[in-house]
């Protein structure tokens, strides 16, 4: 039982964990999508770029290995065909051949990552600490209120079986004579 209540603390607490890593809080710009002419416009601030595309049908962005940039405020960004009609990334002096659109794509789009603020992130470690600490109270009290329950109830159901009878009707067997007749106790 005692594993059992480890196992959904640590489940609680990665889960928590790893909802805090999960967050986007930078800037989606120059989107490009099917059907959509690309546009390339001067940066409106300087920054670090990279691409990436909306997974269809969820919140999720998918960062592409290998495009970040930084790009200077006024410096191009935006997207571009190829000859072929695949799609290219431009950003600041480099371009990025991406190639046809995934299926998996709602749109594509340059990411400019967040500037840390550091009071910032100390303010979410101990609010999303406050969370997991809290969520790891809860999970840890009804384990404890299962093991508790689990062990009364083994602890009645042993007594149920024993039935007290008074000490004048119960036999006495002496345990030195084997054969010995059980006598009652006086």
């Amino acid at each position: 039982m005692r594993h059992c209540a480890w196992v959904l603390f640590l489940l609680a607490l990665f889960s928590h964990c790893t909802g805090c890593a999960l967050r986007e809080d930078g800037k989606k710009l120059m989107r490009i999508s099917k059907g959509r002419e690309p546009a390339i416009a001067p940066a409106s601030q300087t920054g670090k770029y990279e691409v990436a595309y909306l997974l269809a049908g969820t919140h999720h962005l998918i960062h592409l290995d290998g495009t970040e940039v930084r790009v200077a405020k006024g410096q191009p960004l935006g997207f571009k065909h190829d000859d072929a009609r695949g799609l290219v990334a431009v950003g600041a002096n480099k371009e990025f051949a991406i190639g046809s659109y995934s299926v998996l794509a709602e749109y594509y789009c340059w990411y400019q990552r967040p500037g840390h603020d550091t009071m910032r992130d100390v303010q979410r470690f101990n609010r999303d600490s406050m969370k997991v600490l809290s969520g790891a109270l809860v999970i840890t009290t009804q384990a404890a209120a299962y093991v508790g329950g689990s062990i009364l109830a083994s602890t009645f159901s042993d007594e149920a079986d024993y039935s007290p009878e008074s000490s004048n009707d119960r036999e006495h067997h002496d345990p030195d004579k084997k054969d010995a007749p059980r006598t009652k106790k006086n």
